[in-house]
């Protein structure tokens, strides 16, 4: 009898499978983003939803921008981390028990490295470019699924076996850095958006959101409260985040906070 070595060769139609498993839907997508930005220790973080119609529904020219300034990726966390879902170093660390942040010993709200499913869940053309405070250049990373079908089967309209060791992300460095405007930080650019958008769902999205600010930085102002502000925008327009809990929190007077604030997902959205 005669044995053979079999390799474990995914479809690429995996992603959109994870993708759909893992993300419910368009808002959830763009939790996932904020998270990475609130891993990465970052102070702010701007969603705009740019060139969309007066509804709030999506055209040809819409786009959706994240962009943070937090601690960024270097070229070598690019390969060995965002281009690697699943890396097992994060998931070895909260077993050892190390569940912050380098930075601001931030509580780790990423479990399953899925944001770059998110990016799926919500367009096909996607740029990503990202500043280490210790470097003078940008890396920047283009993902361009315009040419497939959203399962994966088809390859400019004809079908075929697509595997996901065949799908390439175009890598490139640009000095000085133009798109970053800080020292350091992340900017993901969404083209070809994906997903059902409406006013009504951009409104759902600002009241899920307002779970994820942190009303006693806000009131408290205290030198050691960590605040982490969520910026939305709808066409150059500034979108209120309101914390209905914010009001309740004045009126109790609080002493000034000196402890953490810790963004969660409260299962609502």
């Amino acid at each position: 009898m005669k044995t053979t070595e079999l390799p474990i060769r995914p479809y690429a139609r995996l992603l959109t499978m994870l993708s759909e498993q893992l993300i419910k839907n368009e808002r959830v997508a763009l939790l996932e983003l904020i998270k990475n930005a609130y891993d990465a220790d970052a102070n702010w973080v701007r969603v705009c939803f740019d060139s969309f119609n007066e509804d709030m529904s999506a055209n040809n020219d819409s786009r959706i921008i994240v962009e943070d300034d937090g601690q960024g990726m270097n070229p070598a966390e690019i390969r060995e981390s965002w281009m690697n879902p699943a890396n097992p170093q994060k998931y070895i660390r909260k077993r050892k028990g190390n569940r912050t942040t380098s930075g601001k010993k931030r509580i780790v709200q990423g479990e399953k490295g899925i944001g770059r499913f998110a990016l799926l869940k919500l367009g096909s053309y996607i740029t990503v470019t990202t500043r280490t405070r210790d470097t003078d250049f940008e890396s920047v990373l283009v993902h361009d699924f315009t040419e497939y079908d959203s399962e994966f089967t088809e390859e400019q309209s004809e079908s075929k076996d697509i595997f996901l060791d065949e799908i390439r992300v175009l890598y490139s460095e640009s000095s000085p850095p133009q798109t970053i405007q800080q020292t350091h930080g992340t900017k993901i650019e969404i083209c070809k958006t994906k997903g059902v958008w409406s006013m009504k769902a951009v409104s759902r999205l600002v009241k899920d959101l307002s779970a994820l600010t942190d009303p006693i930085s806000k009131i408290a102002k205290h030198e050691t409260a960590d605040e982490f502000q969520i910026i939305i925008e709808c066409n150059g327009k500034q979108l209120q985040i309101e914390d209905e809990n914010e009001e309740i929190l004045k009126r109790l007077k609080l002493p000034r906070f000196c402890g953490r604030f810790t963004i969660w997902d409260s299962g609502c959205v």
